[in-house]
Formats: C-alpha cells, sequence, structure tokens
C-alpha cells in the first residue's frame, strides 16, 4: 500500500493502491516510469503546438496529460490540464501560456510525489519474503 500520509488535495494514493492490486509493484513501477517519460514529451509537444498555432495537437497533448495524471492519482495536475483542455476548445489562445507554464509546476510537484511512491513499493517488494 501506498503511505496514506500524503494524502491532500492534490494527490490521490488510491489510484497507485488499484495499480499495486492490479499488477503488484513491477506494474506500478512501470506505469510511473512511462508517465514521466511520456509526460515531458506531452509538455514539449503542447508547447511546440501552441507555438504552432496547432490547436489539435494541443488539445490532444493536454487531454493525455490529463487522463494519464488521473491513473496515477495526479488529482492537481488532472484538473490543470482540463482547464487547459477547456481552453484550447474555447480558443482561449491568451491564456494557454499560463495554463502550459501551471501543467509543468503541477507535473514537478506530481514528479515527486510519484518518485517517492516508486520508492516505498521498491522497499516493501524488497521487504517481502520470497
Amino acid at each position: 500500500m501506498i503511505d496514506a500520509t500524503s494524502v491532500d488535495e492534490h494527490f490521490n494514493p488510491a489510484a497507485l493502491d488499484m495499480l499495486l492490486r492490479l499488477g503488484k509493484e513491477t506494474l506500478l513501477v512501470r506505469m510511473i516510469d512511462l508517465f514521466l517519460v511520456s509526460g515531458q514529451e506531452r509538455i514539449a509537444a503542447a508547447r511546440a503546438a501552441l507555438q504552432a498555432d496547432d490547436m489539435p495537437s494541443l488539445k490532444l497533448a493536454v487531454h493525455s496529460m490529463k487522463s494519464s495524471a488521473a491513473q496515477l492519482g495526479g488529482v492537481t495536475l488532472q484538473r490543470t490540464a482540463a482547464a487547459a483542455e477547456r481552453a484550447v476548445m474555447a480558443s482561449d489562445r491568451a491564456t494557454l501560456p499560463a495554463r502550459l507554464d501551471a501543467i509543468d509546476t503541477e507535473f514537478a510537484a506530481l514528479r515527486t510525489w510519484l518518485d517517492r511512491a516508486k520508492a516505498d513499493a521498491i522497499a516493501t517488494s524488497i521487504e517481502k519474503p520470497a
């Protein structure tokens, strides 16, 4: 189980507990690693799409971030990406740079939390008898 002391309005450890139940520590670690790499790629893609005024690609990048964050318990990142997605759909280009900055900030916070959860999962699997 993931340390419940990290519960607050930003993170939902129940999402990680579900991954542990489905695939044990191996699945959790793989999903976290995949998210951390793909999240950086999505942020870069979103920024490139904004610069190119490619709203369909920007919508896809922030939608994907929203969904992935939800699967890993990133409540605030999910909400931030959802707000960016709504701004894209409303063609609210003026707010998009700040919204992408907020996504970047929330991604960094989620990365810190996920790194801690990953370390906890690995430590737990090492401590279990074979």
